[in-house]
């Protein structure tokens, strides 16, 4: 999985510098990987559509949402010649797991620790530890619902976040427990 993560972030970076027309290093123009000046940091929230398969398939459909608000930490992040920095994300993921087992729902609130990297101005890879507690769902039919078992997890994920308009990101991350895709918003 690292392997085509790293081939999907070369490719994109390749396609970024040849979309940009540029013919110099495109990791040395400004706000690319190399350009250690100081940047000032949007805050995000995001929305994400996932596949949570930290329960496996075995009789299940599962189906997520998740969102999340994104807080620079370290602006300039820790490396002091590349354009990196360090965030909070905060969240609340929600799934369902349903078909020929019992169905269950899950509610988690995440928080995670996330390292960027910016590699061209429209393009980031990050990689994300952290934590979430919840509670899941007996699934019984007719039954209270949410209550019959709290848990807590240590949760990762190495996402990319590629930069549409001046405040719309495409986001995209795998780890434990969720693989998601969603649109993110800077202000």
């Amino acid at each position: 999985m690292i392997a085509t993560l790293r081939a999907v972030s070369v490719s994109l970076v390749l396609l970024a510098a040849v979309a940009h027309g540029s013919e110099s290093d495109p990791f040395r123009e400004p706000n690319a990987l190399s350009d250690g000046t100081p940047h000032e940091r949007p805050k995000m929230i995001s929305g994400f559509l996932g596949l949570p398969f930290s329960y496996g398939f075995a009789g299940f459909f599962p189906v997520g949402v998740s969102g999340r608000f994104t807080l620079p930490i370290l602006a300039d992040g820790f490396l002091f010649q590349v354009n990196d920095e360090l965030d909070v994300d905060l969240g609340v993921d929600f799934a369902f797991f349903g078909g020929a087992g019992k169905p269950f729902f899950w509610l988690g609130v995440p928080v995670e620790a996330m390292w960027q990297f910016h590699f061209v101005e429209r393009f980031a890879g990050y990689v994300k530890l952290g934590a979430v507690l919840g509670v899941v769902s007996d699934g019984a039919p007719g039954s209270t619902g949410f209550g019959s078992a709290f848990f807590a997890s240590v949760i990762g994920a190495v996402g990319l976040n590629f930069k549409l308009t001046q405040a719309l990101y495409l986001r995209f991350e795998v780890g434990y427990p969720w693989a998601k895709l969603g649109l993110g918003v800077a202000f």
